[in-house]
């Protein structure tokens, strides 16, 4: 009867003889031709499935196409090295080449996949590289001695080699030559996070992984960032460059926060011994200074006679420092003048002996709309008298 032969392992070859496999193979694991021939070149059918591979330096002896099913990689070379097909040889578009790149010549510098017979290249190129190639720099990665009916479905491949992107061009020359040409390298990407800032923050307080890294304000064109540009919220983009070569432009989103003052009145005047929690404002978070750039205070610290400043801090963003004049008398009193004597007063405040509580003519009010008759309330309850 018929034999199968299902490897999902790995068979290698390391004799210089010839080894004949006369039956049908499903491969979806590993054939390592090292040395020598692996002979599949009977009637039965080769499958090379998605997950096999077929590798090596020696040769292989490939069964007619009718009998040939290739979904999987072909990996010529070892350290690199050339592995040899007697063809035809055909690729499905899910199949791979894969080759190691380590310099210009092949066979020895990169891997070379030789063919004897007609080939259809209908799958795709992957790069092993482990040097740095320049650009337009070509390798020969397949030969064949026949014709080349169809030419590699996907026109590029890639490969990343110490933070820089290689692009090859993959085209077929003279219709025997399957050929990487590079095309383009440019440095990996960086990478950034979001990042939030309270106002006042510039572009050299942005924060990437990367080297050497640049910042825009567009996602193409224009030229990089000074450092001390003060930043807005918004999309902000990063590049790092490497062996001088530039990545593409990674979007960030910035998000600037703008705290603004509280209120508070000013002059505050106080009759009693205060602390700094005693002073008068309107915000979150508020914060009291004795100057405009110092430490904030501690509540529990005296306050005297002088200028004090205080803050807000919003979303941890403390906004700028206002200033509060503030008077602290112990001995003396202040209240707005009250001339009309209808308990409210108008002007400034002034300073007087008597205290607490306001004296005649004197009121801790100051909202009298007309302190010259004491029959002009600012506030009173009114009837209508229809008829």
């Amino acid at each position: 009867g018929s034999h199968v032969l299902n490897n999902f392992g790995l068979i290698k070859k390391t004799t210089a003889d010839t080894a004949s496999i006369l039956c049908l193979v499903n491969n979806s694991g590993t054939i390592d031709a090292q040395l020598g021939t692996i002979d599949i070149s009977g009637d039965h059918p080769f499958t090379n499935a998605a997950s096999g591979i077929v590798m090596g330096v020696g040769t292989i002896d490939l069964p007619p196409l009718a009998a040939f099913t290739n979904n999987g990689i072909f990996a010529p070379g070892g350290n690199p090295g050339t592995l040899s097909l007697v063809g035809p040889f055909e690729m499905e578009s899910s199949a791979q080449i894969a080759v190691d790149i380590n310099g210009l010549t092949p066979g020895t510098g990169h891997d070379v996949l030789a063919i004897t017979g007609a080939a259809a290249l209908n799958g795709s190129i992957s790069v092993n590289l482990g040097f740095a190639p320049a650009i337009n720099d070509s390798f020969t990665v397949a030969t064949t001695t026949g014709n080349i009916s169809s030419c590699v479905a996907s026109p590029t491949a890639t490969a990343t080699r110490n933070g820089l992107n290689y692009l090859f061009n993959v085209t077929c020359v003279d219709n025997n030559k399957l050929v990487l040409t590079v095309s383009e390298i440019e440095a990996v990407p960086p990478t950034a996070p979001d990042q939030v800032f309270c106002a006042g923050a510039i572009v050299n307080n942005l924060e990437a992984d990367g080297q050497n890294i640049l910042w825009y304000d567009a996602p193409s064109g224009g030229s990089p960032l000074d450092q001390d540009v003060v930043l807005i919220s918004g999309i902000y983009y990063a590049t790092q460059t490497i062996d001088g070569f530039e990545s593409e432009r990674v979007a960030v989103n910035v998000t600037v926060f703008t705290t603004p003052a509280p209120t508070a009145a000013s002059p505050q005047v106080y009759n009693d011994a205060i602390t700094v929690a005693d002073l008068q404002a309107t915000g979150t978070l508020l914060q009291w200074y004795a100057d405009i750039s110092g430490l904030p205070l501690a509540s529990n610290t005296a306050v005297a006679t002088g200028t004090y400043y205080v803050s807000q801090t919003l979303n941890g963003c403390e906004g700028p420092r206002i200033p509060i004049e503030v008077t602290v008398d112990t001995e003396s009193f202040f209240f707005y003048v009250d001339a009309d004597l209808d308990g409210f007063g108008t002007g400034n405040l002034v300073e007087v002996e008597d205290g607490p509580t306001p004296p005649a003519g004197y009121s801790t009010n100051n909202t009298d709309c007309d302190d010259t008759d004491e029959t002009i309330w600012q506030s009173a309850t009114l009837f209508t008298d229809a008829d």
